[in-house]
This record gives C-alpha cells, structure tokens and sequence, in this order.
C-alpha cells in the first residue's frame, strides 16, 4: 500500500478514542459490557470491539470501571465515583473494598 492511501484512508480520530469521548461526555451514565446504549451510539462497531475497547480504556486509565457482584460497569471517573457513592448509602449492596 501506498503511504499516501494509508494516510487518506485514516480516520481523524479513532474508534477506540471516539468510545472514549463518548463516555467522558455522559458523567451520569455508567455501561455494561453489552449495553445497548453504547451499541446504539456505535452501530458500526461490533460489540466484542467496543468490549474490547472498553478494557483497554480502562486499563489506561482513560475511563473508570466498577465490578458490582459479577458485572463490570464502565464510565467517566465521576460516574463511577457517583455510582459508589450511591451503592455505600445501600447497605449490603457492594463491598466497596472490591473496587478496581
């Protein structure tokens, strides 16, 4: 391939990083790993990638995630910090101390 194609065929920003702006841009929402939600903000990204991106977001340090029980949730640090906040006024909702 031709470095000129391969630079035209770039997109401005990428998926992974479009996900990222995505989640900082909605501090009250929090996303499973299949959340419908975030299927539909990205229909053209198959839900193992956004998966995949949501991992690797977080093992950044871009975004946040929280494991309630057996589900991870991923969001904005303030939607994180809002969800703990909220689930340590609930007695016996999560043990905090397994947080990540």
């Amino acid at each position: 391939m031709k470095i000129e194609n391969l630079v035209n065929d770039l997109e401005p920003v990428g998926r992974e990083e479009q996900v990222c702006q995505f989640i900082m841009t909605h501090p009250n929402e929090v996303y499973g790993y299949y959340d419908p939600d975030l299927k539909k903000a990205f229909p053209n990204i198959n839900q193992e990638s956004l998966g995949w991106y949501l991992y690797d977001l977080a093992k950044k340090n871009k975004i946040s995630k929280f494991k309630i029980h057996r589900k991870v949730y991923f969001g904005s640090p303030e939607a994180i910090s809002n969800l703990k906040r909220l689930l340590s006024k609930k007695e016996g909702m999560v043990d905090l101390s397994e947080a990540f």
